[in-house]
């Protein structure tokens, strides 16, 4: 709605117009990162999502034109398809026992810097310090400072050469030599499988996954989930707008804050806690979907601004930490080298559904509904897809029954085949005994 009051464009231009593109354009980038982000070993791409939000910040800021409008989606998009290679390229840096743990301070450190934004942002709009083009020059501004740090990341040999000549000079420290011998087989680890042919990629992953069961389940389970939230966040401003003509304040930003706040403190405690999250895949996957579907219908069918803010921060603290959860699941079960291929299919799904949400349900190809009957939609979907998830559950747990009953009675049968030599020994000795005797 920024774009809408300070640039002069309509609330049906930037709905119709301008908030669908970033979808597909997320999707068509999805596909070459993810063919080229195992590859291209994760930093070039980070590079590419550097470059994207500056193109971001530069056209919401100077442009002025509906063109320009619907092409910071474009460049948005570009930059959130390469998000799959951060966290990726994170994930080859650390033991599988750290991942959960990294995967909750990363995502609560990003989550708290969005607060702390937030925060600043609607203060100054709030008290009058600023308007909401400065907001869009420091986006601008904040976006060219970050790219240094992506050079770092991507040439430290070159950014920090002169301190790899003062450590060279301390090679007779014990505890850096030590040091240095643990990176080294990080390293020989998860040296990367290089490889532009995707099927032997796929191959590869296939053969060296410890369960394949969990990956289908929570890659389903993401996608579905991410793409009817991502739907929400795309569209919750112009459910909100008719909610709000009764209400005298609206505190949008506020909301955010909070959002913000408290998906940071989930996030950040989940780094902290030791279970074994695979183990209630079942239960995580089947309840969590029903309760989306009872969240969105209540979204939906509200029609108190409060309520609905409500509603709104408890789907998303709620999101937050089960996508947490996903992530560091699904990096525990697949070998290093496919790390991003499965997070970028995960990601290209997840585009390629909500993209076909938006072509059917909003652009107006085949309907256009209201922000009321597409949450109504999405609540439809999560309880089909619980429907689902319980089905998969049963097959599973008859599955491993079967297993287990297999393995117990081929345990049961070795018992008897070495109970049954140990009393052929037993005889035999007892005859030489005998004869001896005689």
């Amino acid at each position: 709605m920024t774009t809408t009051y300070k640039k002069g464009f309509t609330k049906d231009e930037i709905y119709q117009n301008v908030y669908p593109l970033w979808a597909y354009a997320h999707l068509i980038f999805s596909i070459p990162i993810v063919l080229f982000t195992d590859y291209l070993n994760f930093k070039p791409i980070l590079l590419i999502e550097s470059i994207s939000l500056i193109a971001t910040g530069f056209l919401l800021t100077f442009g002025n034109s509906l063109f320009s409008i619907q092409m910071t989606q474009i460049t948005y998009g570009c930059a959130t398809s390469s998000e799959i290679a951060f966290m990726s390229y994170l994930y080859t840096k650390v033991y599988d026992n750290e991942i959960a743990f990294v995967t909750g301070i990363i995502r609560g450190v990003i989550l708290l810097s969005k607060c702390l934004c937030t925060s600043i942002g609607q203060l100054g709009i709030s008290l009058k310090w600023f308007d909401l083009t400065v907001l869009n020059e420091t986006t601008l501004v904040m976006s060219i400072l970050s790219l240094p740090f992506v050079l770092f990341a991507i040439f430290p040999r070159i950014c920090f050469k002169k301190d790899k000549k003062k450590n060279v000079n301390l090679n007779n420290d014990i505890g850096e030599r030590e040091s240095l011998k643990i990176y080294d087989k990080i390293n020989e680890k998860k040296k990367r499988v290089q490889t532009l042919n995707f099927i032997e990629r796929i191959k590869y992953v296939k053969d060296n996954l410890s369960d394949p069961i969990l990956l289908i389940v929570w890659s389903s389970w993401w996608t579905i989930t991410s793409a009817l939230i991502y739907q929400m966040y795309n569209y919750i401003q112009v459910h909100w707008t008719p909610l709000q003509l009764e209400s005298i304040h609206v505190y949008n930003g506020s909301v955010e804050f909070i959002n913000t706040l408290l998906g940071a403190c989930v996030t950040l405690s989940f780094s902290r806690l030791k279970i074994n999250w695979k183990k209630y895949t079942g239960l995580i996957t089947i309840f969590s979907t029903i309760l989306f579907s009872f969240l969105f219908v209540a979204l939906a069918e509200t029609t108190n601004i409060y309520i609905s803010y409500i509603l709104y921060i408890i789907i998303n603290v709620t999101y937050l930490f089960l996508i947490a959860i996903a992530s560091s699941i699904l990096a525990s079960i697949v070998d290093v080298n496919g790390i991003g291929i499965v997070f970028g299919v995960v990601s290209l799904t997840t585009s390629l559904l909500q993209s076909l949400l938006g072509f059917i349900l909003i652009n107006g190809n085949i309907w256009a509904l209201n922000t009321k009957q597409q949450f109504s939609i999405n609540s439809l979907i999560f309880l089909l897809s619980s429907i689902i998830f319980i089905i998969i559950s049963c097959f599973n747990v008859i599955i491993n029954n079967k297993k287990k009953g297999e393995i117990k009675e081929e345990n049961s049968t070795n018992i008897n085949i070495i109970n049954g030599r140990k009393s052929k020994v037993i005889l035999q000795h007892s005859e030489s005994v005998f004869k001896e005797l005689i």
